[in-house]
């Protein structure tokens, strides 16, 4: 994987062929090929997403007995749907190359821990938070300094629920403003999901993700809000 943060170029490109193009699914040539694209990747091209795919009606029928099952069935779908990308190293490049994307690029290095090496993935986080703090389908939610919520008028039943309604982002405010007056903070917030394990290599790696607190909860943990970065891939042994 290459190394960098946001390819602002990729981004101009993209905006440029849109202003001179009628279609608003580019780089792909018509509506369904992108919500098949959207598909594969927001269900993350799991195993379990491509049979919910072969289990539709009319699309694992056609598989013949030439070639393996499991590519005769995907064959046919790229072909019935006319589909440029015949696998998922296909769509990837088509993303990772001719679509904008507000997420800085992976890094690799490798790292050695009693005697065996592992591969580590991983994104820069400063460009991760930055991506997330400037993201404009999150300007109008983010909050930038800590306030109280009360249950009652008479402000005895105190209310906490996102980040900034708890003491601690008070207290942090406070010791902050002692340095830089009226400076702004972005907690971060960095979960792994133990479920969700890929394979590298025949190795098996945790995916690790990160938000900002300065995002509410209510965006940041669904999954469709896009209010989460992967930030990297966590090997195991």
């Amino acid at each position: 994987m290459s190394h960098g943060s946001v390819d602002h170029g990729t981004n101009a490109a993209y905006g440029a062929h849109l202003a001179n193009d009628e279609n608003p699914y580019h780089p792909f040539n018509s509506q369904i090929k992108w919500e098949v694209a959207r598909w594969a990747k927001l269900r993350r091209a799991t195993s379990t997403a491509f049979s919910d795919l072969l289990s539709i009606d009319g699309v694992s029928s056609f598989a013949t007995s030439q070639v393996p099952l499991i590519y005769s069935q995907y064959y046919y779908i790229s072909e019935c749907l006319g589909l440029s990308f015949k696998n998922t190293n296909k769509l990837n490049k088509i993303i990772d190359h001719e679509l904008p994307t507000g997420c800085p690029k992976f890094k690799r290095e490798q790292v050695v821990i009693a005697g065996e090496s592992f591969d580590v993935y991983y994104r820069d986080i400063i460009e991760c938070i930055k991506s997330l703090y400037g993201d404009p389908d999150f300007a109008r939610y983010l909050t930038f300094a800590p306030e109280c919520h009360y249950a009652d008028e008479d402000q005895t039943i105190h209310l906490f629920h996102d980040m900034h309604t708890g003491k601690w982002w008070w207290n942090t405010q406070k010791k902050l403003d002692q340095h830089r007056l009226g400076g702004t903070i972005i907690p971060i917030i960095i979960s792994t999901d133990k479920t969700q394990v890929t394979m590298f290599h025949n190795k098996s790696t945790y995916p690790m993700y990160l938000t900002i607190g300065n995002i509410p909860k209510e965006i940041h943990r669904k999954p469709s809000r896009g209010g989460h970065i992967l930030l990297a891939y966590l090997p195991t042994t």
